[in-house]
């Protein structure tokens, strides 16, 4: 279901709002479903190639997260000023969406669970809590150099 909502979010151009309620929605479904993250497979052992209209909101978010961990001392307002370039990114990101096929679906598998875990970044309030999201998210960055360039 959570695949279904993003693949419509990239065949049409959504409003500010119509993203941020898909990601609710998606957050929702994978709450409910406790469904495990879909494995991303390579391209016959290769990296997926992303569109470089897409890759650079992407390598925008990664580029903020990098900066982010080489901060000291970072206090809450840190965290939510990063969360707000994320949800720039991400919505750019969908409203951008020009792929097709395998490449488009395995990316989507790192999407997804990107989508839930912003959520959870906005909503974090506490620096512990937003620190293990912080976390989280670095680490979705690194998997998906392992599998897209």
């Amino acid at each position: 279901m959570a695949i279904g909502i993003l693949l419509c979010a990239c065949n049409a151009s959504p409003t500010e709002n119509e993203v941020s309620v898909n990601k609710e929605e998606v957050v929702v479904a994978e709450d409910s479903h406790q469904e495990e993250e879909e494995a991303i497979f390579l391209d016959n052992g290769k990296k997926w190639a992303v569109v470089p209209e897409m890759l650079a909101f992407i390598r925008t978010m990664e580029k903020g997260v990098v900066d982010f961990g080489e901060k000291k001392d970072a206090v809450s307002a840190d965290y939510q000023e990063l969360a707000v370039l994320i949800d720039d990114n991400i919505r750019a990101l969908t409203a951008n969406c020009t792929m097709k096929g395998q490449a488009h679906d395995e990316l989507h598998k790192w999407l997804v669970p990107l989508l839930s875990l912003s959520q959870a970044f906005d909503d974090a309030k506490e620096l512990k809590i937003q620190e293990q999201v912080y976390q989280k998210i670095k680490k979705s960055h690194e998997n998906f150099n392992l599998y897209f360039e």
